[in-house]
C-alpha cells in the first residue's frame, strides 16, 4: 500500500471529523459539514481524489442507501402509509416539474434536466429525523406524516435514478425504454419484498449469530442484491436499498443495524461527503441566477407540493404549509442522484455546484422557517 494513499485517507478521515464536531457545535446536519470541508480541501489541494478514493466512496452509497432502506419501518409505513403516498405524489410530481422546467428555462438539455427535476425530489430523512426530534414532534401526526412523505421521497427519487440511469445507458428517451426499465424495477422490488423478505425472516428466526458474521452476511446480501440488479439493468444503489428493506424486517434487525453503523458511517459514508464536496470546483460554485432560480424552485416544489398533499388528505392550512416546511432540506439522495449524473455526463460541474449550495443554503435556513410555522401552530413553546 502506497504511503501517498495513506496519508491521502488521513486527511480525507481529519476533514470528515472535523465536519462533524463543526457541524454539531453549530447545530447543523453532519452530512453538511462534511461536504464543506471536503470541498475546501479538495479545492486547496490538501484531498486528491484518485480511483481508489472514488471506489471507497462508492461503496459509501451502498451503506447510505442499504441504511435508507433498513431505517424503514414497512409496519409503520403501512399504517400511515396511505395518506403518505398520496402526500408523496403530489410532491414528487411539483419537485420534478419545477425543477425541469427550472433547468429548460436556462437552456440545459433534456437529459440534464431530467436528472435535476430528480435531484429536487429527493429529502433527507436523516435530517428530517434531527428536525422533528429537536421540535418534540416525531411521535405527533404531523410528524409521522413527514416522515412518511420522507421516506416515500427518497424511494421515489431512488426509482427515478433508476430509470434515468438506464435511460442514458440505452441512449436517449422514449415511452418503450422507460416502461421496460419499470417493470424490472418493479419486479425487482416485488420479487425482493415478498419472497426475498420471507426467506430471510425464516433463516434469521431462532438463528443466533456473533456480531462478525452479522456484518459479514450483510455484506454478503448486500452485493447479491447489488449484483443482481446491475445484471437486470438497473443500479448497484437499488440493489443494496432492498438489501436493507429486507434485512431491516429480519430477526437479525437490531445486531445488523449497530454493525453497519459502525463499519459505514464511520468510515465509507464521510468519504463519500468528503469526495463529492472535494469534487465541487470553488470557481463554478457561484450565487448566479440559476442558482437563486434552483433554491426558490427547491423550496416551493416542497411547500407547494407536500402542503397540497397534507391538504388533499385532511390538514389544515397552517398544518400543510409546517408540513411542507419542514419538508424542503435535502442531503443524501440529492447527493447521490447530483454524482450519477456527474458519472454519466449529462450533469457538468457548473449545474453540480449550483445543487451543492442549493443544498447548503436550504439546510441553514430550514429551521428557522420551521420555527416560524410551528410557532403559528403553538408547537413549540
Amino acid at each position: 500500500m502506497e504511503p501517498v494513499f495513506l496519508t491521502n485517507l488521513l486527511i480525507v478521515l481529519l476533514a470528515a471529523g472535523t465536519g462533524r464536531v463543526i457541524s454539531r457545535r453549530l447545530k447543523q446536519p453532519v452530512v453538511l459539514g462534511e461536504l464543506v470541508l471536503g470541498m475546501l480541501f479538495g479545492n486547496f489541494g490538501l484531498v486528491v481524489v484518485t480511483e481508489t478514493l472514488n471506489n471507497l466512496a462508492d461503496l459509501g452509497v451502498l451503506f447510505l442507501l442499504f441504511s435508507a432502506g433498513f431505517t424503514i419501518n414497512l409496519e409503520e409505513f403501512k399504517r400511515v402509509g396511505r395518506h403518505s403516498i398520496i402526500a408523496t405524489f403530489f410532491d414528487v410530481l411539483v419537485s420534478f416539474v419545477l425543477g425541469y422546467l427550472t433547468a429548460k428555462f436556462f437552456g440545459f438539455p433534456e437529459q440534464s434536466s431530467m436528472f435535476i427535476g430528480a435531484a429536487l425530489m429527493a429529502t433527507s430523512v436523516g435530517i428530517q429525523v434531527s428536525i422533528l426530534q429537536e421540535f418534540n414532534m416525531l411521535r405527533t401526526r404531523i410528524g409521522a406524516f413527514i416522515l412518511g412523505i420522507a421516506i416515500g421521497d427518497d424511494v421515489a427519487g431512488i426509482l427515478v435514478l433508476t430509470i434515468l440511469g438506464s435511460i442514458v445507458s440505452l441512449g436517449g428517451v422514449t415511452l418503450e425504454k422507460i416502461a421496460i426499465v419499470f417493470v424490472f424495477a418493479a419486479a425487482f422490488f416485488l420479487l425482493s419484498l415478498t419472497w426475498g423478505m420471507k426467506l430471510i425472516r425464516r433463516l434469521s428466526r431462532g438463528w443466533v449469530m456473533r456480531r462478525e458474521s452479522l456484518l459479514l452476511l450483510s455484506l454478503i446480501i448486500i452485493l447479491i442484491f447489488g449484483i443482481t440488479a446491475k445484471e437486470i439493468g438497473l443500479e448497484i444503489i437499488i440493489g443494496a436499498f432492498v438489501a436493507g428493506l429486507i434485512l431491516g424486517q429480519s430477526y437479525f434487525a437490531r445486531g445488523i443495524i449497530e454493525e453497519i453503523s459502525i463499519f459505514g458511517d464511520a468510515f465509507f459514508v464521510p468519504i463519500f461527503f468528503i469526495v463529492m464536496g472535494a469534487g465541487f470546483d470553488l470557481a463554478h460554485l457561484s450565487v448566479g441566477y440559476f442558482t437563486i432560480a434552483l433554491i426558490v424552485a427547491a423550496i416551493l416544489g416542497k411547500v407547494i407540493g407536500c402542503g397540497m398533499g397534507a391538504k388533499f388528505v385532511g390538514f389544515n392550512l397552517k398544518e400543510s404549509l409546517a408540513i411542507g416546511t419542514a419538508m424542503i432540506a435535502r442531503a443524501e439522495v440529492c447527493l447521490i442522484i447530483t454524482s450519477m449524473g456527474l458519472r454519466y455526463g449529462v450533469i457538468n460541474q457548473k449545474i453540480a455546484s449550483s445543487i451543492l449550495a442549493m443544498i447548503i443554503v436550504i439546510a441553514l435556513i430550514t429551521p428557522p422557517l420551521l420555527r416560524t410555522t410551528l410557532r403559528a401552530l403553538n408547537l413549540r413553546e
